[in-house]
C-alpha cells in the first residue's frame, strides 16, 4: 500500500520539531544547569563589646594595731565599773590620729548635749527612773525588769557612734575598733555575773542580769541628769525664782538648799542628796523643767545645722 502524502499543515509541523530538537538541545548545552536559589541573609548581629578594663589593685589596708581595752579589774578580780558609756570610753581609748581627737571630743560633747534635753524633757521620767535604780535590789521578777527597760526609751542613750561617723569623726573601720573594744567589756561584766550567781544557776542569774540591763540602760540618762541638777544647785536659791512655789514648797525648798549650800565643799561628781529630794519630792516635774531650763539655757538654743557630709558608707575601706 503506497503511503498517503502528507497535507500541508502536518508536513509544517513535522518539519518544526525537527527544528526545535536540536534549538533546545543546543540551549540546554550553552545554559547548563540552573543553580539553586541564594539563601536568605542572615538577621544582623551587632560585635559584643569589648571587655572592660580591670580596675586597678586597691592599696593593702594599713595593718592595725593591737586594740585597746577599757575592763580594768580590781586586787580581787572584780571589774571596775567605767563613769561614762563603753562606746565612750572605747572610743577615747583608741588610738586616733591626733587630728581627729578634737572631733571626736566636739562629737561626743554634743552627744551630752543631747542627753541632758532628753531627760530635762521627760523629767518625770527620769526622777521615776532614778527613784527606781534606788530600789532595784528588791525586784526579782525579770518581766518586771523588762517592764522598766521598756519605758527608759525616752531617755535612753541616742547614737554616739552612729553620730561620730556622720560627722566623720570616727570612720567605718574605726567603728568596728570601737564596737570590738565594747564587746571585750560587756564579756567581761557577763563573766563578773557568772562568777556571782554561779554557771548554771538560772534562777539566780536571771535577777542579777535584769539588774545589770537595767542599769546599763539607764546609765547614760542619770549621768546627764546629775549634770543638769548640778548645774541648778550652783544657782542657790536663784534656782527658785519664777516657779510659783507654794508657801510649803518654799519653805522645804529653801531647807534643801541651805543643806546643799553646807555641803557643797564635798567632793562628789554626782548632785548632793538635797538637791535630789529637792526635784523629787518638792517640785512638780513642770516646775522642775522650769528650774532645769533656767539653769540650762545653751541646750535649747538653736543649734546651727551641720554642714551635708558625704556618704560614710564611700569610706568603707579607712
Amino acid at each position: 500500500m503506497t503511503p498517503r502524502p502528507l497535507g500541508r499543515p502536518a508536513a509544517l509541523l513535522v518539519l518544526l520539531g525537527l527544528m526545535l530538537v536540536p534549538t533546545a538541545a543546543v540551549s540546554a548545552q550553552m545554559i547548563g544547569p540552573i543553580p539553586p536559589a541564594t539563601p536568605p541573609t542572615p538577621a544582623y548581629q551587632p560585635p559584643a563589646p569589648p571587655t572592660p578594663m580591670a580596675p586597678p589593685p586597691r592599696p593593702a589596708p594599713e595593718p592595725e594595731g593591737p586594740l585597746p581595752s577599757i575592763v580594768s579589774r580590781d586586787q580581787a578580780g572584780a571589774l571596775i565599773p567605767i563613769s561614762t558609756s563603753p562606746e565612750e570610753a572605747a572610743v577615747l581609748a583608741l588610738d586616733l590620729p591626733e587630728e581627729a581627737r578634737p572631733k571626736v571630743r566636739s562629737g561626743i560633747e554634743a552627744h551630752h548635749r543631747e542627753m541632758e534635753r532628753r531627760v530635762i524633757e521627760n523629767l518625770a521620767l527620769a526622777l521615776e527612773t532614778r527613784r527606781q535604780l534606788a530600789t532595784l535590789a528588791e525586784i526579782s521578777d525579770f518581766n518586771r525588769f523588762e517592764q522598766i527597760t521598756r519605758s527608759l526609751a525616752p531617755i535612753r542613750a541616742a547614737g554616739l557612734l552612729d553620730r561620730l561617723v556622720r560627722e566623720q569623726a570616727i570612720s567605718p573601720r574605726q567603728r568596728r575598733r570601737v564596737e570590738a573594744v565594747v564587746d571585750e567589756y560587756r564579756q567581761a561584766v557577763n563573766d563578773d555575773i557568772t562568777r556571782e550567781v554561779g554557771e548554771g544557776n538560772v534562777q539566780e542569774l536571771l535577777p542579777v542580769a535584769g539588774r545589770r540591763m537595767v542599769q546599763e540602760l539607764a546609765a547614760e540618762g542619770m549621768r546627764a541628769l546629775d549634770r543638769v541638777l548640778g548645774r541648778a544647785a550652783e544657782r542657790g536659791p536663784a534656782l527658785l525664782d519664777g516657779l510659783d512655789l507654794s508657801d510649803e514648797q518654799r519653805t522645804r525648798a529653801r531647807g534643801l538648799l541651805g543643806g546643799a549650800a553646807r555641803g557643797a565643799e564635798r567632793a562628789s561628781e554626782r548632785p548632793s542628796r538635797e538637791v535630789i529630794e529637792l526635784f523629787m519630792d518638792v517640785l512638780t516635774p513642770e516646775q522642775g523643767q522650769r528650774a532645769l531650763r533656767a539653769a540650762n539655757p545653751d541646750l535649747f538654743r538653736e543649734e546651727p545645722a551641720p554642714a551635708p557630709q558625704p556618704d560614710p558608707r564611700s569610706d568603707e575601706q579607712r
